[in-house]
């Protein structure tokens, strides 16, 4: 009988666990760190969307 309700439970709450995560990234993504870090969380969150925005905001620009 527990077993059907925790599989049942997993049938009905599956789509509670289907989301869309947004990854912000200060630095930018040319860094090899940084696309480690992106992919491990990509491999963690399987079945999710995630939306990536690189703020870039680590850089010096040449001129400065």
């Amino acid at each position: 009988m527990c077993r059907f309700f925790i599989l049942l439970c997993s049938i009905l709450l599956s789509p509670a666990f289907a989301a869309r995560v947004a990854i912000i990234e200060s630095y930018h993504a040319d860094y090899a760190w940084d696309q480690a870090y992106v992919h491990g969380i990509q491999d963690v969150l399987t079945g999710h969307q995630l939306a990536r925005f690189q703020l870039d905001t680590k850089r010096i620009q040449r001129e400065d």
